[in-house]
């Protein structure tokens, strides 16, 4: 049985962003949750969130915190000029 072949370039926050995607369908997550259901350490998890965040890709919500992916609609909207 052959495996499927994997990219040179790699990207593994790329693959964060797709679980993540996966992960928090309809609903938000704590980071502690995020980290627990992609099994990574939490310095690795909340790099890639605050990466996410920053690029406009993952929304934070505060008190308490948590996380979702930002749907295309939201991303279209932060960039429009009006």
């Amino acid at each position: 049985m052959s495996q499927p072949s994997i990219p040179k370039e790699l990207d593994l926050y790329e693959l964060f962003l797709h679980r993540f995607g996966d992960l928090t369908s309809g609903k938000m997550l704590s980071p502690a949750e995020i980290s627990e259901r992609l099994n990574i350490k939490k310095p690795q998890s909340n790099a890639w969130l605050k990466r996410g965040v920053d690029e406009e890709k993952i929304e934070k919500l505060n008190k308490p915190v948590r996380y979702r992916l930002q749907n295309k609609e939201q991303r279209q909207q932060s960039f429009s000029f009006v």
